[in-house]
């Protein structure tokens, strides 16, 4: 009875340490890095009552009688087994997906092993981990040196100061603000603004304030380009109008910072080599966002008084003796004898007005109209469509509007196809290639019975064509209004001068039409017009400019990267916004012969024993061992489905024992009881 009861104090202890063991394994569930442990146990010393016998000839063997006196802890082991992986999303946090353990090193020099990766770089870039430890590796370059466990330390070599820059797109350009001085100060947001508050010949003012500079352009002065002077000593360089502008928005930063501007020198670029060309700007023209096109004009000139019974005028002129035009209104196109071209966005083309329906101006020549074709007045002045005149080919003034058409002729354009009039069989439209640009517009009959002009938009649905709609280039053409028109052809589709007609000259000094109002064969004057002309606004004004980038330069630490980051194969590397790419070191592993030989010594830290081996140091991914994964941690190795059933087991087994040590009591209780 006494053993029994020394068996069962026993087996509580025991089965106590078992619950220790995995009371700690559930307690660690959430660590990363850890590595759950096991109780196991051995039966003690055992009493024989009677020794085994060896069989005889005359008897059998027979086996010991033997009692045992309980159990004691057998061993304690660790499972070094690998766990799960979850990503964290800290570039610093790695894990190894393998074999092998990250060596750290305390302040007093011990070398320790773990598999939890939560890692840091301290105040003088030194990769550690959250408990402070040196994490060992190789510092510097990490593919020239072996594995080793020295601490890693990131050092930047000084970075070169810089300057601070910005650009903005506008008018399908780029506008780019570098400074000469290269300092955090000319980090600045600079706003260009258009003012005519300034005084006379004073071009530029500046403001500066914290961050942030304004600088107002007079609208009304000009920038403008310099010839040099070759002759002179020392030679003056030509300059463009940018020069003239960017010294004159120097001249007034430098004022605006007392004198000396912290930003240096404001180098202004823009990437548009067009916009050099040109002799100057004016303030408006720099600061503005407005980047439609002006429209070029194509009209029609109008003689106050009628020609004479041989078709010849005696000068056709207004009071202040100048040729007039539709209602008034300027008109640029002009009967003269200049060469024939459309200056245009793509440099001097050769042009022509296609009337649809008709053969005029289809191929321009020196002879203006060809007499044969007997043109009405009213369809040339209109650029009428086939489809809106009646059978004597006179207007009808239909609801539907009218079409305007006008087409310049260029070998570089896209294949359009050009409306060249209806089939007389079939009544539907037909059309020509041609190589050039289309312009057309619809008018309707409001606005033909109020109007004296139409403006006409390139048509950019052609293909090969690629400019935004709102970018399209665009002309006016002047016409008579529809009263005017309607009246000046009669019933039968001939051109009533007494009421309409049309001056062949700008000078108004005679004509070419006889006297039914069809042009003569002496007419041999050519056409020009002045084409649109894209916007000069630059769009200084459109929005701020934000300079960044600028530093002093000097020493630089880990604060100065803007990122950091380990590879698979431990090397740490990191990112420089003037230095670049660098690689600072590499993260060894270690192994042992016998993992589960390491002794725990707490905060998930492993160290040498005599019965692991001793520490083998690796490169990542080699000898055996895992590679690294960034962003990583190794969750716990705890299986709590098996520990809540070994914690059962444990109970029972405590509860068991503990009811030995009471029934033991009660025999002997009675036995005590036999004397009474």
């Amino acid at each position: 009875m006494v053993r029994s009861m020394f068996s069962g104090v026993a087996g509580m202890k025991v089965q106590q340490t078992k619950m220790d063991v995995i009371g700690d394994n559930i307690a660690n569930v959430g660590t990363y890095g850890f590595k759950a442990s096991r109780a196991t146990f051995r039966s003690t010393y055992y009493q024989t009552a009677k020794a085994a016998s060896a069989p005889t000839g005359a008897k059998g063997g027979v086996n010991a009688t033997q009692v045992g006196v309980g159990s004691k802890l057998g061993s304690i082991d660790t499972n070094h087994s690998q766990s799960v992986m979850t990503t964290t999303g800290f570039g610093l946090d790695i894990a190894i997906a393998g074999e092998g353990y990250l060596q750290v090193q305390d302040k007093n020099g011990n070398i320790f092993y773990t598999k939890a990766g939560m890692l840091d770089i301290d105040n003088d870039g030194n990769l550690v981990d959250v408990n402070g430890n040196f994490v060992l590796g190789v510092s510097g370059d990490p593919y020239t040196q072996e594995a080793g466990s020295n601490r890693i330390a990131i050092t930047l070599p000084n970075a070169p100061a810089t300057a601070a820059t910005a650009t903005e797109p506008a008018n399908n350009k780029n506008l780019t603000i570098t400074t000469t001085e290269k300092t955090e100060l000319a980090n600045v947001t600079i706003n260009f603004r258009a003012t005519n508050n300034l005084p006379l010949n004073n071009r530029v003012r500046a403001t500066a304030s914290s961050g942030a500079l304004l600088i107002e352009i007079n609208e009304n002065e000009i920038f403008s380009a310099s010839e040099g002077d070759a002759t002179a000593v020392p030679p003056v360089l030509p300059t463009t109008w940018l020069d003239d502008f960017q010294q004159a928005v120097n001249d007034a930063v430098k004022e605006a910072y007392g004198g000396e501007s912290v930003l240096g020198d404001l180098q202004i670029e823009i990437d548009d080599p067009n916009t050099l060309e040109k002799a100057q700007y004016t303030g408006a023209d720099i600061i503005s966002t407005d980047y439609s096109y002006s429209s070029g004009g194509l009209g029609v000139m109008v003689p106050t008084k009628n020609p004479n019974s041989t078709g010849q005028d005696d000068g056709y002129l207004d009071e202040a003796g100048e040729a007039t035009d539709l209602e008034g209104a300027a008109r640029t196109l002009k009967f003269d004898s200049s060469t024939t071209s459309l200056p245009g966005a793509w440099g001097e083309l050769d042009f022509s007005i296609e009337s649809t329906g008709s053969d005029f101006g289809r191929e321009w020549s020196s002879t203006l109209l060809d007499p044969d074709l007997n043109r009405k007045v009213s369809d040339v002045i209109m650029n009428l469509s086939q489809a809106d005149l009646n059978a004597d080919g006179v207007y009808d003034g239909k609801d539907d509007g009218l079409t305007f058409t006008y087409f310049v002729m260029d070998a570089a354009g896209p294949t359009v196809q050009v409306p060249t009039g209806i089939d007389a069989d079939t009544g539907a439209p037909t059309y020509e290639e041609m190589t050039g640009w289309l312009y057309t517009s619809t008018q309707q009959r409001a606005e033909l019975e109020s109007g004296g002009s139409v403006t006409l938009k390139l048509d950019v649905n052609t293909e090969g064509f690629d400019v935004e709609p709102s970018q399209a280039d665009s002309i006016t053409i002047g016409f008579p209004k529809l009263a005017k028109m309607q009246n000046g052809v009669t019933e039968s589709g001939d051109v009533d001068w007494n009421k309409y007609f049309i001056n062949s000259q700008s000078g108004a000094t005679g004509w070419d039409l006889d006297k039914d109002g069809v042009y003569g064969d002496t007419l041999t004057n050519t056409i020009k017009a002045v084409a649109s002309d894209p916007a000069r606004a630059l769009g200084f004004g459109a929005n701020p400019f934000k300079l960044t980038g600028g530093t002093n330069g000097g020493p630089q630490t880990a604060a100065d990267l803007t990122s950091i980051g380990i590879s698979d194969t431990g090397v740490l590397s990191g990112e420089h916004a003037t230095l670049g790419y660098m690689e600072f070191g590499r993260i060894d592993l270690a192994t042992f012969a016998n993992p589960a030989g390491l002794t725990q010594v707490g905060n998930t830290y492993f160290e040498e024993s005599a019965n692991s081996g001793e520490p083998k140091v690796v490169m990542p991914g080699s000898a055996g061992t895992g590679s690294i994964a960034a962003s990583t941690l190794e969750t716990s190795n705890v299986d709590l489905s098996n520990e809540f059933s070994d914690m059962i087991l444990t109970q029972r087994g405590f509860q068991a024992s503990s009811r030995m040590i009471t029934v033991s009591d009660s025999m002997l209780e009675e036995l005590i009881n036999l004397k009474r």
